[in-house]
């Protein structure tokens, strides 16, 4: 995800990731993985630290995310 500079710190971010929580729990999906380099971002949104990851030919550590919702929280 990417928010324009002039359009970062008025809840763009948070509004899309909660669009996209929401609309894939009412499809049957609570949980989700988020694969990102930034840090304290996503914990902000919900999101809770899993673990570090590495993909093939990647010299360093990527940061996994997981997101769940229950069907309450629609």
């Amino acid at each position: 995800m990417y928010v324009e500079p002039d359009r970062r710190r008025q809840g763009v971010a948070g509004a899309l990731l909660g669009f996209v929580c929401a609309d894939m729990a009412r499809r049957g999906i609570q949980t989700l993985y988020l694969l990102t380099d930034h840090d304290s971002f996503y914990e902000r949104y919900g999101w809770r630290y899993l673990c570090p990851v590495r993909g093939d030919g990647e010299e360093t550590d990527s940061r996994m995310y997981v997101h769940t919702m229950d069907a309450e929280s629609i």
